[in-house]
């Protein structure tokens, strides 16, 4: 099954530079880089929902460049089954957890006065 692909365009205009998703435009932004920072932070969000992203940025002649995309950054593309994120920023992916669950909503420590 293919799937459509979320691509995140950097454009600029009218002095500014802005990132641009399915016709909506999202900024401004003061540099290329910013806006392109921003639009890599929006790719990633998506690409954690399962969606297949990429960034395009142009160059200084004009021409495009995919500068990220989801299936290449194994620090930042979709969550594996049976993986869970343990430090984003350190890019680091371990085996899943069971977290405990408590038996109760609400826990009531003896001594303590009645909520």
């Amino acid at each position: 099954m293919d799937m459509a692909r979320a691509i995140y365009i950097v454009l600029h205009s009218r002095q500014r530079w802005w990132v641009d998703f399915e016709g909506k435009a999202y900024g401004p932004f003061t540099s290329k880089e910013l806006a392109k920072t921003e639009a890599i932070a929006m790719a990633r969000f998506m690409s954690h929902a399962g969606k297949s992203t990429e960034v395009r940025v142009p160059d200084d002649t004009g021409k495009w460049w995919m500068e990220w995309e989801s299936e290449t950054d194994t620090k930042w593309s979709r969550w594996r089954p049976g993986a869970r994120p343990v430090n984003a920023l350190a890019g680091g992916l371990e085996p899943a957890v069971p977290l405990p669950v408590p038996a109760a909503r609400q826990v009531r420590i003896p001594g303590s006065p009645p909520a």
